[in-house]
């Protein structure tokens, strides 16, 4: 684990708030991801995200309408345990979010 890129992360954490929607915007607004995947794996996580988060009763304006959106709500997955439990700091949130898998990417467009 990179101390500058937990310093990094810590930071957009930080400015972003203790909102964990807000904290995974910015943190995707930063262009934290992790690295590409396979064709079938992409299939399994949306598979997943869709079956996992939202049931039969979750209106369809809230549903991921892309791949991005997708990979989106799988770091909200992520952020959301690492900002939501008390005692929980930037640095100790930015070190569960890249011990998941997070790296600062180029990002072209979501």
């Amino acid at each position: 684990m990179n101390d500058t890129n937990v310093f990094a992360l810590a930071q957009v954490i930080k400015a972003a708030g203790s909102d964990p929607s807000d904290v995974t915007d910015a943190v995707w607004a930063a262009g934290y991801r992790k690295s590409e995947r396979s064709t079938e794996d992409a299939v399994a996580l949306t598979l997943e995200i869709i079956c996992g988060c939202h049931g039969a009763d979750m209106p369809w304006d809230v549903w991921p309408k892309n791949y991005s959106s997708v990979l989106k709500e799988e770091l909200n997955e992520c952020v959301y345990p690492a900002v939501a439990p008390d005692g929980s700091t930037a640095v100790s949130a930015a070190k569960s979010i890249i011990a998941a898998g997070y790296q600062r990417m180029e990002v072209t467009s979501d």
